[in-house]
């Protein structure tokens, strides 16, 4: 029998596997070489300033370990969910800030603490009436939060009534007319309102240290900034390290400091 047909066949099979190969590899998508990074507006973590430039505690923080790290990225601003969906979703995306959950853990790595959450109910300190010492306690008085705040649906299932304000300011009017004994907020939210806070009389300003803690009713948890858990491991990596050399020098603290 003669084998050269056979040989001419065998050597064509090869080629045209080896070009098929070639042409996958040279036409397989690459890999973005910068991270969308996505938050959302809520001050003072991430908001956008008069000159509608990002800024804010975590964005700050964010912003200086990209840089530290050497990755470039691009920032866009979106609503809450949206944002958390679509870090979920898509690899070489980074979101901020993100409270840490049972669900939310496995599509992320965490690549670095923001701030502590501490969410208390305040006071004005001239009201000596007002005595917390238990979750009862608190139904007997008027309470104002943000509606939608993880806080006030916390509270709201528990069994206490709400006064629910369309934002953070609106909150602390209504302690300050008396409209409400209490507000419920995270202590860095209500702190940095007040400082942002400006009345039409100057006698009506308040300070943080007007107000009294009257009962903390969540600490523990932090709020971080997360990253797509399908990116390449070393890129997590290298911006946790960015992270430890920060936190290390104390860059992390003077940026938290700004914004107490």
């Amino acid at each position: 029998m003669n084998q050269t047909p056979l040989k001419y066949i065998l050597m064509t099979i090869v080629f045209l596997l080896s070009y098929t190969q070639g042409f996958a590899e040279t036409t397989r998508p690459t890999p973005p070489s910068s991270l969308l990074v996505v938050t959302a507006d809520f001050p003072p973590f991430s908001f956008a300033n008069e000159k509608k430039e990002h800024q804010g505690l975590a964005y700050d923080i964010v912003k200086a370990v990209l840089e530290k790290s050497g990755q470039p990225y691009a920032i866009k601003r979106l609503p809450w969910k949206r944002a958390l969906e679509t870090a979920k979703k898509t690899p070489y995306t980074l979101l901020f800030p993100c409270a840490r959950s049972k669900t939310r853990a496995p599509y992320f790595f965490w690549i670095g603490e923001i701030s502590k959450r501490s969410i208390s109910f305040f006071k004005l300190k001239d009201r000596k009436d007002i005595k917390i010492n238990n979750l009862k306690d608190l139904f007997s008085y008027n309470v104002a939060a943000v509606r939608g705040y993880k806080a006030t649906d916390h509270y709201l299932d528990d069994g206490g009534q709400v006064i629910q304000a369309a934002t953070d300011e609106q909150v602390i009017k209504m302690l300050q007319s008396g409209r409400a004994d209490l507000i419920l907020n995270e202590d860095l939210v209500v702190a940095w309102t007040l400082k942002q806070f400006t009345p039409q009389k100057a006698s009506q300003k308040l300070a943080f240290a007007d107000l009294e803690k009257a009962f903390q009713y969540e600490e523990g948890s932090s709020r971080y900034f997360v990253l797509n858990i399908k990116t390449p491991k070393e890129i997590a990596d290298r911006l946790q390290e960015a992270y430890r050399e920060l936190s290390a020098n104390g860059e992390i603290e003077k940026i938290v400091s700004r914004y107490k």
